[in-house]
């Protein structure tokens, strides 16, 4: 009976649900969203984050991820929650 437990608890999920995390891509794009807004130069906010510049604009394009304690520096640079940089949503939308 484990074993059958083990192989359906390793199955991935259908590819046709989407997974409530965003994408390293996704949160790219909300850090670049969040900085443009607030009108942050891209090296300030590398700086703050203890990054080079060149290594913000790879985060901010999709092309490099974060460690944890980097976007624990951007989410309090910015003064929001962590939250808001690893799930889509915090209400599920009505079915």
């Amino acid at each position: 009976m484990r074993s059958l437990d083990a192989k359906i608890a390793m199955t991935p999920a259908p590819s046709s649900v989407k997974s409530p995390y965003l994408t390293q891509q996704e949160v790219g794009a909300k850090i670049s969203e969040l900085r443009q807004e607030r009108d942050v130069p891209q090296r300030v906010l590398a700086e703050a984050v203890g990054l080079d510049p060149s290594g913000m604009s790879r985060i901010e394009s999709g092309e490099r991820g974060l460690a944890v304690d980097e976007l624990v520096a951007v989410a309090a640079f910015f003064g929001v929650i962590l939250v808001m940089f690893l799930i889509t949503s915090l209400i599920s939308p009505r079915q």
